[in-house]
């Protein structure tokens, strides 16, 4: 709260003015009769404190003396300017100094006049209510208007121009007011004047990928501070183009631009939309437009083309180190976490994309080159190859990087690649990360199965950054549910991410025996796809879909109706286009539940030992939806200390889904902490942020979940997880591959030159040294030292016992 002023203008009119020697000496006026321009300005506060300046005397950086007006006035205070309709300045403000004092009051409740002089020792100021008035017939207060053309014009006003005083808002210190000057007379518009110009000729849908809505707009320039509308007239309107093609509206097919007070260039839009057919399919339109306060109509033309979904080859770089071996903490072992998981990456991708495997330990050895996922043995032998995966060795990441590099290089017919990596620990043998990192130009992310002391948390992170990847570091497991599937979720999340999927929901829990689970999930109009994921840890539990009028579908209702019902490792999935047509309806938008429960299966092996406790499950919901969210983290360190950010972006075709629409919140789990919740900032338009500080060592995990309405008012919901680790030490450089000693090298090279010198293998005789066995031994330590490690060497690095 505090003083607010609010500038207004009135009683205009021109006359013929012969120039006064004062107002001369002050700037406003040449020497001779002019055609001006007069009106009163008024500067009210209509605050709730007094706009005080202060007096002349004490603030000679704010005040000059007016020789026109004989006393003191506050310097580049008021300004007023005169504009043509096409935004060009004809007449600039002169008088840029006033005498601020109680002059006319604005509010009948107003107390008596305060400051009422101009001298150089009295304050000057508004009080609360009043206004200060410079009246049409004062020297010096008009606009000189020689030669300006008759015609529309804006007189933008502006008071406190400096900002010298504070104000409560300086938001509505400028006012417009549209004239029209004819001769010698001029009128007040309703109005200001308008220019508007179409600057889209033609709305282009480039490339737009099957079943995907694109958002394009017809764009409008406006030179106006009044308020503009523009309208869809008719259409839009399909002219050619297959069965199918619709030409759309984001909402209501109208644009309205407020008074901004300012005449510079602002931007109206009129969204439309068009959603891809099939591949190959080409359409074109139009839509007729206009501005409902000038008349002007415009006719757009349109064109669209429609794309294959994009595709993406992925290369699996996994460990299979000696540690892999070891328990996860889950119930099992690493690597039989891993077999699960990657597994499942491989069973849940679209058959559009590729997969390949690489292995490492010490070395680094290629399963599959990329294969696409159709044929079905493709996936069939890429799992088994995944199963096939055993311990063995230490760890050189840098060399299953090298080899992935340069299998997927070559690669074509897929629209991205990418690289996933999985490891379970330290890298302890060359190559290193540091090593290849400069090498690797695809999408990388980074799968951690550890604590933030067991994995190379700093090199995979400088590995990823960059990329458009991440890294996932999994902390400590146990035989928790949310622990169970943890690695698992880490690899359908990235699935997602490289495929252009989002996650609508991605909860875990425990269901016993009788027991029916309904998990609800929310399906926008902008959602394309939808695939729904049950992971259990034993295979009796039943999946069932039902939809936002009540229907329940069953799997075999669910393939008679178009459904992809397939099983996995211990997973099965629905995945359905929208809309989903059940009883000749279409079924789309709305809250659709995942209905789960323990049935009388054939394999009743299984029940026994879940009888008690249960059995653990995870349901995640994947939407290919025009409405995203992509969200990512940063660290200034990876030591206690660290400043960890989180940044989340929501957009819709596009388009920003701003903080009035959507929220963005995290739920934090640090290390031995309570489940946090941490609210977002929204820091630029979609974008919304926030900092929490890692002041304790070990993995601080997020779940991101945004929600709110989409252009269209539905809800929607998005989440994803993101991970930060800091250990003591975690900022120590990380390994790299010393450059080779060659002196050693040299030397063997020189004893072997000489061995073969006669004279010297006498000399040797003479002193009974046998020169052959020399020659020998010089070779065996000569082939020692450029030897790779020993099996035993490997397994002291990697901690496991040697045979």
């Amino acid at each position: 709260m505090g003083p607010n002023l609010i500038p207004k203008v009135e009683n205009f009119s021109i006359e013929n003015h012969t120039a006064k020697d004062h107002e001369i000496g002050d700037g406003c006026i040449t020497p001779g009769t002019h055609k001006v321009l007069r009106f009163d300005f008024l500067t009210q506060n209509v605050g709730d404190k007094d706009f005080v300046v202060g007096r002349p005397v004490d603030r000679p950086d704010l005040f000059e003396f007016s020789t026109a007006h004989g006393h003191y006035h506050m310097k580049k205070f008021n300004q007023y300017n005169l504009y043509d309709v096409l935004g060009n300045l004809v007449v600039p403000s002169k008088k840029l100094g006033f005498c601020l004092i109680d002059v006319k009051k604005v509010f009948d409740s107003a107390g008596p006049a305060k400051y009422t002089s101009c001298s150089a020792t009295a304050v000057m100021g508004i009080s609360v209510g009043w206004a200060d008035l410079y009246a049409s017939t004062l020297d010096c207060q008009f606009l000189v208007i020689d030669g300006v053309p008759d015609g529309d014009y804006t007189l933008v006003s502006i008071t406190n121009t400096a900002r010298a005083i504070l104000e409560d808002n300086f938001d509505d210190n400028t006012v417009c007011q549209g004239l029209h000057i004819e001769g010698q007379t001029v009128s007040v518009l309703s109005n200001p004047p308008i220019h508007a110009d179409l600057t889209t000729a033609t709305v282009n849908f480039d490339d737009v990928p099957e079943g995907e809505t694109a958002l394009r707009p017809v764009e409008f320039t406006v030179l106006s501070c009044g308020p503009v509308s523009f309208k869809i007239l008719s259409g839009p309107t399909k002219l050619t183009g297959p069965l199918g093609t619709v030409f759309g509206t984001l909402t209501s097919p109208g644009a309205f631009l407020a008074d901004d007070h300012s005449l510079l260039p602002r931007n109206a839009f009129l969204w439309l939309t068009y959603t891809g057919t099939s591949a190959g399919d080409v359409a074109t339109g139009t839509v007729d437009v206009g501005c409902i306060e000038t008349g002007q109509r415009w006719t757009v033309p349109i064109v669209a083309n429609t794309v294959k979904r994009p595709s993406v080859a992925v290369m699996l770089v996994l460990d299979q180190s000696g540690s892999m071996g070891w328990p996860a903490g889950t119930g099992t072992t690493r690597i039989n976490v891993l077999h699960d998981a990657a597994s499942r990456f491989v069973q849940l991708a679209q058959p559009n994309n590729g997969v390949g495997i690489v292995r490492f330990d010490d070395k680094a050895f290629l399963a599959d080159g990329i294969l696409p996922l159709t044929p079905a043995s493709n996936q069939t032998k890429l799992v088994h190859d995944i199963v096939a995966t055993a311990p063995h060795g230490a760890t050189s990441i840098g060399n299953g990087l090298e080899l992935a590099r340069t299998t997927i290089d070559p690669v074509v017919g897929y629209n991205r690649k990418a690289i996933i990596v999985f490891t379970d620990g330290l890298e302890n043998t060359s190559k290193f990360i540091a090593d290849v990192r400069g090498l690797i130009t695809d999408t990388t992310y980074a799968i951690g199965l550890g604590t933030a002391q067991q994995v190379s948390t700093s090199a995979l992170t400088a590995l990823t950054n960059g990329t458009g990847g991440y890294l996932l570091v999994s902390g400590a497991l146990s035989t928790a549910v949310d622990d169970y599937f943890r690695l698992s979720k880490y690899f359908l999340q990235i699935l997602a991410a490289v495929t252009n999927i989002n996650i609508v929901t991605d909860p875990s829990g425990y269901i016993t025996m009788g027991q029916k689970v309904r998990i609800p999930f929310t399906l926008t109009l902008s959602d394309i796809e939808a695939t729904v994921v049950l992971m259990t840890d034993t295979p009796i539990v039943q999946l069932a879909l039902e939809t936002p009028v009540g229907h329940i579908i069953g799997p075999a209702e669910a393939i008679s109706l178009g459904v992809t019902v397939a099983a996995g490792t211990n997973m099965v999935y629905y995945r359905f286009r929208l809309p989903l047509v059940v009883d000749q309806k279409p079924v789309h938008a709305g809250v659709w539940h995942a209905v789960l429960a323990i049935g009388e299966w054939d394999n009743r092996a299984f029940i026994g030992p879940v009888r008690g406790r249960g059995a653990r499950y995870n349901l995640s919901v994947h939407a290919y939806s025009n409405v995203r969210m992509t969200a990512s983290l940063t660290q200034n360190s990876f030591e206690p200390g660290a400043r960890i950010n989180v940044r989340a972006r929501l957009t819709e075709f596009g388009v920003p889904l701003a903080a009035d629409t959507a929220k963005v919140h995290a739920e934090l789990h640090g290390p031995g902490s309570a489940l946090k919740v941490v609210w977002f900032t929204e820091t630029e338009p979609s974008v919304f942020e926030t900092e929490v500080s890692a002041s304790i060592a070990g993995t601080y995990q997020f779940r991101v979940i945004a929600n709110g309405l989409t252009h269209r008012g539905e809800a929607f919901v998005r989440e994803q997880l993101l991970s930060a680790s800091v250990a003591v030490g975690g900022n120590s450089p990380s390994p790299s591959t010393p450059p080779r000693d060659r002196g050693g090298d040299l030397m063997c090279s020189l004893l072997k030159c000489l061995l073969h010198d006669q004279g010297l293998g006498r000399l040797l005789e003479q002193h009974t040294i046998n020169a052959s066995m020399l020659e020998n031994c010089l070779q065996s330590s000569c082939e020692a030292q450029n030897a790779p490690p020993s099996d035993r060497e490997l397994a002291e690095r990697e901690g496991i016992p040697f045979p």
